[in-house]
This record gives structure tokens, sequence and C-alpha cells, in this order.
């Protein structure tokens, strides 16, 4: 099975062709959340049935708002003239207290 990666367009540096730097399975909701170098945060649920890409959801975790979320504590530099190698990239990203908290190293 193959699930494709969306482009969450949450800096200027954004694509989903960014390795991946991290990747944490959440037992509540059978899914998993992909960390991706450009910033971005992504989550394929229903692991046990039909894997799905969950893009936004009414509730839960979804790619588009861990995506915001993560924006939102790196670095505001994408208006500073810095060049696209240097916005803030993820270099890894774990979990603490069951998966419930989510924790990343930025440059």
């Amino acid at each position: 099975m193959e699930i494709r990666l969306q482009n969450q367009k949450s800096s200027r540096n954004s694509s989903e062709l960014h390795p991946c730097c991290g990747i944490e399975y959440n037992h509540d909701d059978d899914s998993v959340v992909l960390a991706v170098a450009d910033g971005s945060l992504h989550v394929v649920g229903d692991l046990g049935e039909v894997p799905r890409y969950v893009d936004s959801a009414e509730s839960g975790l979804s790619s588009r708002g861990l995506s915001a979320l993560m924006r939102n504590f790196l670095p505001k530099n994408e208006e500073r003239g810095i060049a696209d190698a240097v916005t803030g990239k993820v270099s890894g990203m774990t979990s603490i207290c069951g998966g419930s908290i989510l924790l990343w190293a930025f440059e």
C-alpha cells in the first residue's frame, strides 16, 4: 500500500519531499505521526484497517493542525530575506508520556 504525503504549505520552503526525521506511533487512534525536515507533520491513520492520510479532522490528530502548531514554534525567519537552505529545519522528533507530548529539535 502506498500513501502519498501532501504539501502542508506551512512555510516558503515546504515540501512533502524533504527527508523524514521522526516517526511516532499513537496507540489511542492507531495512527503514526511523521515529522519531515521542512517542519511539517503528517498523520497516517486507521493503520489496522485501510490506512489513510489524515489532512484535516474535526477532532484528534491531523496533518494540517499539527503542522500549523509546529510552525508556531519554529523561528519566524521567512520574511527576513534568509535563504531557503537555512529556514527552520527539523532534525528529529520523539514523544514522551505515552505519545501525548511530541518533542523535536530544529535548526
